[in-house]
């Protein structure tokens, strides 16, 4: 997000709502295109590149969004189950 220049900053923000787990992660980076944003083809053998894979596995909804004063917002909910008395989900 923020090219080769290995600085940039974030927030992070996570809340438990009705059964949901909603983290919004916002940055200072230029705007991103969301119809760019795919995952990658897992044929291919190389490194890097796997976010929006991991996004999709283990999300159950995710946006992602340029901001009109520069940045972006990602938000992503994945549903929780509540533990039983014996611990298990």
């Amino acid at each position: 997000a923020y090219g080769n220049c290995g600085e940039g900053s974030f927030r992070i923000e996570v809340r438990a709502i009705r059964g949901m787990l909603r983290f919004a992660l916002r940055d200072h980076a230029p705007p991103v295109d969301p119809a760019r944003v795919r995952p990658r083809d897992l044929s291919e053998c190389r490194p890097g590149g796997l976010g929006i894979n991991f996004i999709d596995e283990t999300m159950d909804y995710w946006r992602l969004r340029p901001l009109r004063r520069g940045g972006n917002l990602l938000v992503m909910r994945k549903r929780i189950r509540a533990r039983d008395e014996g611990g298990a989900a």
